[in-house]
């Protein structure tokens, strides 16, 4: 039973590189070659939908513990998704120069789905052991990094968008979902505990 098991880990594991190497060589290929914006786009959006085809088969056929956690990743994906698939048809078919959007909506809904998912994933992988130094780790990134964005990112975008409060108010909520994002993979990262095959691919910019 556990030469079976690990033979089907190490399988699965294959499948995750061999994902990688074939999906960012393709979406790189697209963006390389000469190819049609519409195209691109088109590339771009499969990618994104076979992360979710993925996280499903995955889920279905290893029964993780933290089952929960990668089905609400999918859910997050799925709005990262539409998002991707509204954002380039305003952009490529109806030339939407408007901000912000319906895409936007997708977007910021799917940054706490995916902030939820990896809190599962910290969850699980932190039963019984310490808590106190992936906490404080994270403490500190959070800290550096929202001082960073206010100062960089957060501050100047709103000053530039003075005469739209929506616009500012949207534009200054995506570093500050980022950092929530961050924090989630250094909590997670920092966690003792094993590592999946699938582990490399969870973070949600490899899923985006």
């Amino acid at each position: 039973m556990s030469e079976q098991l690990a033979k089907t880990t190490d399988d699965g594991g294959r499948l995750a590189r061999l994902w990688v190497v074939v999906g960012g060589g393709v979406v790189l290929a697209s963006e390389a070659l000469p190819t049609p914006r519409l195209l691109q786009d088109f590339v771009y959006s499969v990618m994104s939908v076979s992360v979710i085809v993925a996280i499903v088969i995955g889920v279905r056929r290893y029964r993780p513990r933290a089952r929960a956690a990668w089905i609400v990743m999918a859910v997050g994906q799925t709005l990262w998704v539409l998002a991707d698939t509204t954002f380039n048809w305003q952009q490529d078919v109806g030339h939407v120069t408007t901000f912000p959007t319906v895409s936007d909506a997708f977007y910021l809904l799917g940054y706490p789905v995916f902030a939820i998912a990896l809190g599962l994933l910290v969850k699980e992988r932190s039963r019984a052991r310490s808590e106190l130094g992936p906490m404080m780790d994270s403490a500190t990134v959070t800290a550096g990094l929202s001082l960073l964005s206010w100062v960089v990112l957060a501050r100047p975008t709103i000053e530039s968008m003075h005469h739209s409060v929506d616009a500012a108010a949207v534009a200054a909520a995506y570093p500050a979902m980022d950092i929530l994002l961050i924090a989630g993979l250094v909590r997670l990262v920092s966690s003792p505990g094993g590592r999946s095959p699938a582990f490399p691919t969870c973070s949600p910019p490899s899923c985006c």
